[in-house]
């Protein structure tokens, strides 16, 4: 099906990158945004997927780059708009957010932008040429170097009922194993960040995949992206894109926002963790000890890092210096009365 982007037609069968123009940077650069558009042979619905709306996240561009190098348009139905790189600004730099908005310098709080901060000046033809065109959004996020994450968000206590049910229906079908059902007027409530804007503004029905680390060995992160390709194209099956069957897990840990318990550090040093950094369901204890902060002065153990719930950690650092009040890692109370293992073919 053709898309049109940017007053430019990608006709079906048809791959092309497009540049969304923001602004004219001191050092006299164009700074643009970078769209992938994949028209499908056939019609459908069209999916939007973000990504590096924090520059520290960057493994994640590579998960979309891998996806759109093996999608072949011929067997699509609909259109995909992929941004892989949300924040050049914040890339460049290799930080989270951008460099010299102070009163705006998160990307993924400022949607749907607009005029004003740098930030702002990028979100706007993001929700203007991107969101706004799109049925489905993917909204990619991972973990800055030294640390990593498995989770997969969505809101469920919208008022249109079936856009809840459409965001389960994407989570339950993309593969990833711990799903955490958030409060849209929560933590992050919704037009600020670009996952909350699509779902409580325009009614897009959204999840935000949380996956992979930076800073481990070449066979873990190559497993992480793997995967995220294989999130995307699950989804893209589930809502008639492609054809196939859903590569997924039997079941999947669905918990609500109370049940999450993060654990940060006191103390200042070097964490060393104490469980194995693999992703998937690191099951611990009350009282297990996870990591510890060790001095690189005195070499004395300043502190330690024990799990306050029998559960899953879904979030861990890696060996790595930490400052006071960063995470160490976050578990899943599995004994919260809302936590519950779903049979996903059931």
């Amino acid at each position: 099906m053709p898309i049109e982007i940017m007053n430019r037609e990608v006709l079906p069968g048809k791959k092309e990158v497009i540049h969304l123009p923001v602004a004219t940077m001191m050092d006299g650069s164009e700074l643009s945004i970078a769209v992938h558009v994949v028209a499908g042979a056939n019609p459908g619905p069209t999916l939007a997927i973000t990504s590096l709306l924090h520059g520290d996240e960057w493994q994640t561009f590579e998960m979309i780059r891998r996806f759109i190098r093996d999608l072949d348009p011929q067997e699509l139905s609909g259109a995909i708009l992929a941004v892989p790189v949300a924040n050049p600004v914040a890339l460049a730099n290799r930080i989270r957010t951008t460099r010299g908005s102070p009163d705006a310098p998160d990307l993924n709080q400022v949607f749907p932008g607009g005029p004003g901060w740098l930030t702002q000046l990028m979100a706007r033809p993001i929700s203007d040429e991107v969101l706004k065109k799109s049925d489905y959004l993917i909204d990619l996020h991972g973990r800055w170097w030294g640390s990593n994450v498995e989770q997969l968000n969505i809101f469920i206590d919208h008022p249109n009922q079936e856009l809840n049910e459409k965001c389960i229906e994407m989570a339950r079908a993309s593969g990833i194993q711990i799903l955490h059902y958030a409060s849209i007027a929560g933590s992050m409530p919704e037009p600020r960040n670009c996952f909350g804007y699509a779902v409580g503004v325009l009614e897009i029905p959204s999840i935000m995949i949380e996956l992979g680390g930076l800073g481990y060995d070449q066979e873990l992160e190559q497993e992480w992206l793997e995967r995220g390709s294989q999130a995307m194209r699950n989804v893209m099956i589930s809502v008639g894109m492609l054809s196939g069957e859903l590569n997924r897990p039997e079941k999947a840990l669905e918990y609500p926002s109370a049940a999450v318990n993060r654990v940060s550090a006191t103390q200042g040093g070097y964490f060393e963790p104490l469980v194995d950094p693999r992703p998937t369901f690191r099951e611990v204890s009350k009282g297990d000890q996870v990591g510890r902060v060790i001095s690189p002065h005195t070499f004395e153990v300043l502190e330690t890092l024990t799990s306050p719930v029998d559960g899953i950690v879904f979030l861990l650092s890696r060996s790595n210096m930490i400052h006071p009040g960063e995470w160490g890692f976050a578990v899943v109370d599995l004994n919260h009365p809302e936590v519950e293992w779903k049979d996903l073919n059931g």
